[in-house]
């Protein structure tokens, strides 16, 4: 790492961290590029819809801004600072995925029964419905987590062919992963209406 970069990072943190703004605005032009890139990146992975990405990289320079520049005084000069920085946009992007599932979960188990029509009769009332619901959620959560990933995808609209681009994987193991949660959430539901 070269000496007089590492200075002037060193430098352009310490000027972020006592608030003065030209030095946010420096600090943008440099590490804008690198922290969008990485959002964009995580987004494709976690599976966070594309409309959602600028709201993520907002969260992430929220998160780096706050606290008297928190998040910046933290890097100790042990690494080049975009290597840091990158880590730390990757944090919170898992961050902010896993608080996102959470919100969505209720949601998604209840958008399962579209693809599962032979249960959708079997909820008589909000008991019912909730009890169902709740062996859904499970059911997600216990799946590997490729094919939950691919089920939710799914339960959001989303077409084997688009779910296929998104995680970079051929559309026919999309199919079979598709198709094994199914079968999956199918018996779960069935032991669970037995018992």
């Amino acid at each position: 790492m070269s000496s007089n970069l590492h200075e002037e990072d060193q430098r352009l943190v310490q000027a972020c961290v006592k608030g003065g703004d030209e030095a946010w605005r420096v600090f943008k032009k440099k590490y804008d590029r690198l922290i969008k890139a990485t959002v964009y990146s995580m987004a494709q992975r976690m599976t966070i819809p594309e409309y959602e990405v600028e709201d993520l990289t907002s969260n992430v320079y929220e998160k780096l801004f706050t606290n008297n520049a928190q998040r910046l005084q933290q890097w100790r000069g042990q690494a080049r600072l975009s290597t840091y920085l990158v880590q730390i946009t990757r944090n919170l992007c898992t961050d902010y995925a896993r608080v996102r599932l959470k919100m969505r979960s209720a949601d998604e188990s209840s958008k399962i029964l579209k693809h599962l029509p032979v249960y959708a009769h079997i909820v008589e009332d909000d008991n019912d419905r909730q009890a169902l619901l709740d062996v859904l959620q499970e059911g997600i959560e216990k799946l590997p987590s490729q094919q939950a990933v691919i089920l939710k995808m799914r339960m959001e609209g989303a077409t084997l062919r688009e779910i296929a681009d998104m995680l970079r994987l051929p559309v026919g193991t999309v199919s079979v992963y598709n198709s094994r949660a199914m079968a999956t959430m199918r018996d779960r539901l069935t032991l669970s209406r037995k018992s």
